[in-house]
């Protein structure tokens, strides 16, 4: 995860073995975090068209 993937809308720097677990937990959390903004987003984009 030291590299911004396909599919994958935050990036994260190099992890140092140690904090491996917490890093992937705040990278996740800010991974849900950021589809449920593109989604809310998306939903208010579509719903002004009326």
């Amino acid at each position: 995860m030291a590299h911004k993937k396909k599919g994958n809308m935050t990036i994260s720097g190099e992890w140092a073995k140690h904090l491996r677990n917490k890093k992937k937990k705040l990278f996740w959390k800010g991974e849900r975090n950021a589809g449920k903004e593109f989604v809310r987003s998306e939903v208010n984009f579509k719903g002004t068209g009326d």
